[in-house]
This record gives structure tokens, sequence and C-alpha cells, in this order.
């Protein structure tokens, strides 16, 4: 689930569908945003100030996406060194989206533009959701219970 804070929509994932929906805060108004292409989308995180959405898919062709916030110009940001992305956040202050990639045990960043793609921390027993928090990350493993906190830099 992600929350436009602007225009107060939630954006979520309807992984029977296979689509990314939008729906108004009271529950009025809904309707598919993104559909064509979707494998196994996974994470998703809106960023209001850009008017983009960001998601991740895990099909057979992994990739990092983003959209305009009505589903319009899709861009491919990431499609390479990409096993089985999962969460995102991102990171208002420095306009920098993370992900966590559960096979590799990574997590990567790369600038909302899509420039500019690091990996902030790897060996890590299958990440899979991502918060941040002021200068902190925040990162939970899929099923040992374990949250990881380290700085942006990758630090813990």
């Amino acid at each position: 689930i992600a929350i436009d804070w602007v225009a107060k929509n939630i954006y979520f994932i309807d992984s029977t569908a296979h689509a990314i929906m939008v729906a108004t805060a009271d529950g009025r108004y809904r309707r598919t945003v993104v559909s064509s292409g979707l494998e196994q989308p996974a994470g998703i995180a809106v960023d209001p100030i850009s008017g983009r959405i960001f998601w991740t898919d895990g099909g057979y062709s992994p990739k990092v996406m983003s959209s305009a916030l009505d589903g319009t110009d899709p861009r491919s940001l990431v499609t390479s060194e990409l096993i089985s992305p999962a969460g995102l956040a991102i990171d208002h202050t420095s306009d920098v989206l993370y992900w966590a990639d559960t096979r590799t045990g990574r997590i990567d960043a790369i600038g909302l533009d899509g420039n500019g793609r690091r990996t902030v921390w790897s060996g890590l027993m299958q990440p899979y959701s991502l918060a941040v928090q002021g200068d902190w990350l925040y990162v939970s493993g899929l099923r040992n219970g374990t949250v990881y906190r380290m700085d942006k830099l990758g630090r813990g």
C-alpha cells in the first residue's frame, strides 16, 4: 500500500489481477491504474511531489518500474541484477528510491530520475520490506522476524 498524501489517494497492488489500483481515501472511487505487463508485482511507493508511482515486479523479467500517477508514461528504472525485488521505499528528502531483493539479499538504491544505482547493503537474509525515517533505513526479513536498521549509506 502507498499513500498519496497530496491527493489523498491510496495505491495498492491487486496480486490476483496482476494490477496496480488506486482508490480515494473514503473508498468511493476505485480504478485500475496499471495492468499491462505486470507479472508478480510486489512493492509499491508513491511520490506525489514528482507525480510518480514506483513498483517492483518479480516475474520472469524482474524489474523496478515507475509511471505517472494515472498509469501513463511507464518507465523501466532497473532491469538487471535483479532476481526477486520486493518492498521499496522513497527517501523524499534526497529523491532516492530503495528496494529489497529477497533472493540476492541486497538493498539497492537509485535516484527517482533513474540515475545513480548503487548497492546499499548486501548479505542480508531475505530482506523484504523497507521504510525510511530521517537518516535511517529499516528493513524487515521475509521469514526470520529480523528488523535491520542502517543509515542510508548502508552502515549498520
